[in-house]
């Protein structure tokens, strides 16, 4: 992945990442925005082309996580509103990556220092930690970064 996308990514999710957010209405997105309207049920479901019954389960479902994108959408749409979706990280993609390689390269690292000693070698073990905390993303090639 390129500087260029990473800071891209990192601005469009940066918003995303404060709690008050994420913080979904008690009683979901959807019956916030249509009681906020002043719609009723069977006044949102004629506007999405269905019963009541299903925009109270559409709630229902929204507030469990079994609700789709799908009909998130239409709903929506129903309310002259959007549906925004996103997948935040919890921290700068950049930081996970470089976590990750530092993890993996440190994992290698104490093989190594294991192989070494077995073989009674000495390694200067604080000199190569040391460079794993000077890595910068620029020098990370993700390729296989994620394969265990």
């Amino acid at each position: 992945m390129g500087r260029f996308q990473i800071d891209s990514l990192e601005l469009k999710t940066k918003r995303f990442r404060h709690k008050d957010a994420k913080a979904l209405p008690s009683g979901g997105w959807v019956n916030a925005i249509r009681t906020s309207l002043g719609m009723t049920l069977n006044q949102l479901a004629k506007r999405v082309g269905t019963n009541a019954s299903r925009i109270n389960r559409i709630e229902q479902d929204e507030l469990s996580g079994s609700v789709t994108l799908k009909t998130l959408q239409s709903v929506a749409a129903a309310m002259d509103s959007e549906l925004v979706y996103a997948i935040v990280p919890n921290q700068k993609i950049e930081s996970i990556i470089i976590e990750r390689f530092r993890n993996k390269q440190l994992k290698l690292y104490k093989n190594v220092l294991k192989h070494m000693a077995l073989e009674d070698q000495q390694v200067d073990e604080v000199h190569g930690l040391q460079a794993l905390e000077k890595i910068s993303l620029e020098s990370i090639n993700t390729k296989g970064l994620w394969d265990d």
